[in-house]
């Protein structure tokens, strides 16, 4: 009897251990998440996805074959802006040529190249969660942080207010896993904020960042359309990443000329352009993309070119041929792969609203009165109504 009692709690031990250990190492398998920027070729969409191909193939050759996510931070056409034809086929390229590492996820923004987001294939604006829970992304479309404007404050303010709302909801659940805001247009001023007034109010989008990656959020921003004219050659050209306790220059709002010096608190990067960058210094000009491997407790951040993995996640700066002279290049280089180790909350408190809630016309106070009144007014009319019935009823007795 013994015997077989030991038999049986051996068996029991052994099935338990094995029931055990699998979930901690399915756990341990990081989450994968390839990202990039600017499909769009000069020559066709064929050749676009020919340069693509290339990238999928490099992350194949380092053994990465099936990935959780992919985002896409906007512009699937060169040669037109607001077609849906043309987005919708560039689109499809993207998702032929990254089809071959099977992402389970993809999010795709819309650029300033792209058409309409609700006929265009592209990803809803806002929270686009992935939905085994892995990591966060809320996606900025073009039409919600638009381009070569002066004139739409009303609509960043929104887009910063649904981020702040979307934020807000992170810190109350102790969110610890990463959160990628996808844009197409980034949030630094550029060169391109003076000549086109991109960015002029990015003051509000930045802030709602910052103040939730102060508080611990694990934020990670990526964007892309900086790739031509040497926009960004003073960041590191086509390779920039920044972070946390990095300096960001950002425009006053409202301004194409002023801006602040503001220290990150979270991760600030281009995704990495996939089809072409030109640019008229000696910047940094290769093509990229960017993987994330997610852990419990960390992301590893790598470029891949289309030779294989690239040694910087941001280049060296330099002098442009842009007439600008109130900032300097920054030098900082970063090497590739860089690992962000990943924070707790520290503070839940919901971030300060850019666009105020409507206030009620009536206080609560004043409500209470009103309640208290309309019941008075009812019940002086039941009294009236019972002493009217009884009088009644007393006449028709007498009668």
């Amino acid at each position: 009897m013994k015997k077989t009692l030991s038999i049986i709690l051996s068996t029991v031990l052994i099935l338990c251990s094995v029931f055990t250990v699998l979930p901690i190492s399915a756990a341990d398998e990081p989450v994968i998440v390839v990202a990039g920027s600017d499909f769009q070729n000069k020559t066709s969409d064929d050749e676009g996805k020919v340069q693509l191909d290339l990238f999928v193939e490099q992350i194949k050759r380092d053994g990465i074959t099936d990935i959780d996510g992919f985002l896409f931070a906007g512009d699937y056409d060169y040669r037109s802006y607001n077609s849906v034809y043309e987005t919708r086929k560039g689109v499809k390229c993207v998702k032929e040529a990254i089809g071959v590492l099977n992402p389970e996820h993809g999010v795709y923004v819309q650029g300033n190249h792209d058409g309409r987001v609700e006929a265009s294939d592209l990803s809803p604006s806002g929270a686009n969660d992935n939905p085994n829970g892995f990591y966060g992304v809320f996606a900025i479309h073009e039409d919600d942080f638009p381009w070569n404007t002066d004139s739409d404050e009303t609509k960043v303010k929104k887009v910063a207010q649904n981020l702040i709302n979307y934020l807000n909801a992170k810190l109350e659940a102790d969110y610890k896993k990463p959160i990628f805001i996808v844009s197409h247009l980034p949030i630094h001023y550029n060169y391109r904020t003076k000549d086109n007034g991109d960015g002029i109010y990015a003051k509000y989008i930045f802030d709602a960042l910052n103040e939730a990656g102060q508080k611990g959020l694990n934020i990670i921003f990526m964007y892309g359309h900086n790739h031509s004219n040497g926009w960004d050659n003073f960041l590191g050209g086509s390779t920039v990443f920044l972070a946390k306790g990095d300096k960001l220059n950002v425009a006053k709002a409202g301004s194409r000329t002023e801006f602040t010096e503001e220290t990150l608190n979270f991760t600030y990067m281009n995704a990495g352009y996939v089809s072409y960058y030109t640019e008229p210094g000696n910047a940094d000009d290769t093509l990229t993309m960017s993987v994330f491997e997610i852990t419990s407790d960390s992301v590893k951040i790598t470029r891949y070119s289309q030779f294989g993995r690239y040694q910087y996640l941001k280049s060296k700066g330099s002098t442009t041929p842009l007439n600008e002279t109130t900032f300097s290049a920054n030098e900082k280089t970063y090497s590739s792969p860089q690992t962000v180790s990943l924070s707790a909350v520290s503070d839940n408190t919901a971030n300060t609203d850019v666009i105020e809630s409507p206030k009620p016309i009536i206080d609560s106070n004043t409500v209470v009165i009103i309640a208290v009144i309309v019941a008075l007014v009812i019940a002086g009319v039941v009294v009236i109504l019972v002493i009217k019935n009884k009088d009644k009823n007393k006449k028709d007795n007498n009668t």
